[in-house]
């Protein structure tokens, strides 16, 4: 849980980057929620696909924090998608 500056979080933005390629910000979600599902995974090569993650609240943007890599592991053909959560 980030340090919210005594201000409430009120949303969670969720970056993808691509290796070799530029992040760019894939979804907005309410600050209460703990996961996302990237339903978009698995539509491109995934090697090297990694996630970043910032909290907002009234004072702004938090930087972003360490990247995480998809791994997954499925086989071709899965309707698996990637998903990022924290407790």
């Amino acid at each position: 849980t980030p340090d919210d500056n005594g201000s409430p979080i009120t949303s969670y933005k969720v970056y993808r980057g691509l290796p070799g390629g530029s992040e760019q910000m894939i979804a907005e979600v309410s600050g209460s929620e703990n996961s996302f599902i990237d339903r978009r995974f698995g539509s491109q090569n995934n090697r090297g696909i990694y996630y970043r993650v910032t909290a907002t609240n009234q004072f702004g943007e938090s930087p972003k924090n360490v990247k995480f890599f998809a791994a997954d592991g499925r086989r071709s053909g899965s309707k698996e998608k990637s998903r990022i959560s924290s407790d």
